[in-house]
């Protein structure tokens, strides 16, 4: 898991428990999910069964599934139509703004993060940067993979929406994403993703002062959103944040960039237990 080392300092150890059965379930859901990345209830509802211990029914899961596919739909949808004040906006923090975070990745991508205001709003800016596929430049799988890029980036949006609407039933926090959309940057070969959310006061989890509930309270919300399908897959002590409000703590849960409807990497059983010496 993500976080075994934040459990670890804790003094906390992570139980995996393994067995012929779970292994073979997990195999063939790692297998169909790698094929489709969009497993069909009979696949899926032994996997929780077995990792969880819950029984999916088939309206639960059609439920769940549809309002992804809702979300989905709105987000293409907007993708298509964003505003050009929005893109004006993304364009002038890029051009001004020192970004908070940089990250290259393969064939060109680069992903920013920058703080700015957005309708009087303080705000954080995610940016998606790369070079349009060119056949005459370019060989190999590059148009493939940028369609991977845009791919990705519109679950991002979908998953942290989904997110938002379980973290408002069960108490901890998902940023809202104020707006989102793409345009070519002043090179007329780069293309621009954007992801325009809330700012969120608080503490990263690895520059609080956390106890062990805390650790317990991150356990229990992965847990709570693989129930409803989301696997947020980089749950790390960078991607959490300790919000205080009327005197109560909360945990904001960010970068929903690997989150899938599954796990993306090797399954495993983890049951949380205190260490004892």
């Amino acid at each position: 898991m993500a976080y075994r080392n934040v459990l670890k300092y804790m003094e906390l150890t992570v139980r995996i428990p393994e067995n012929y059965e779970h292994r073979k379930i997990a195999e063939r859901y790692s297998l169909s999910y790698a094929a489709d990345q969009h497993t069909d209830y009979y696949t899926f509802a032994p996997y929780l069964q077995h990792i969880y211990g819950k029984k999916l029914d088939l309206k639960t899961y059609m439920a769940y599934q549809s309002r992804i596919n809702d979300i989905r739909c709105d987000v293409k949808i907007n993708m298509v139509a964003s505003m050009k004040y929005d893109q004006t906006l993304v364009e002038k923090v890029i051009d001004t703004v020192a970004p908070k975070s940089v990250h290259r990745k393969p064939h060109g991508l680069t992903v920013r993060l920058y703080e700015s205001m957005y309708y009087k709003r303080r705000a954080m800016i995610k940016t998606y940067t790369f070079h349009e596929y060119d056949e005459n430049r370019d060989r190999g799988y590059d148009e493939l993979y940028q369609d991977m890029i845009v791919t990705n980036f519109i679950d991002e949006i979908v998953f942290q929406k989904y997110g938002k609407c379980i973290g408002a039933q069960h108490s901890f926090i998902v940023p809202e994403i104020y707006a989102y959309g793409r345009f070519q940057n002043s090179s007329p070969t780069e293309v621009c993703l954007y992801i325009i959310m809330e700012h969120i006061d608080g503490i990263l989890l690895k520059d609080a002062q956390f106890t062990r509930d805390t650790v317990a309270d991150v356990y229990e919300i992965d847990q709570c959103m693989k129930s409803y399908l989301l696997d947020h897959n980089d749950l790390h002590s960078s991607n959490i944040m300790v919000v205080s409000a009327n005197n109560m703590q909360k945990l904001a849960i960010l970068d929903f960039g690997e989150a899938a409807c599954g796990p993306r990497k090797p399954i495993g059983t983890f049951e949380l237990e205190k260490n004892t010496k």
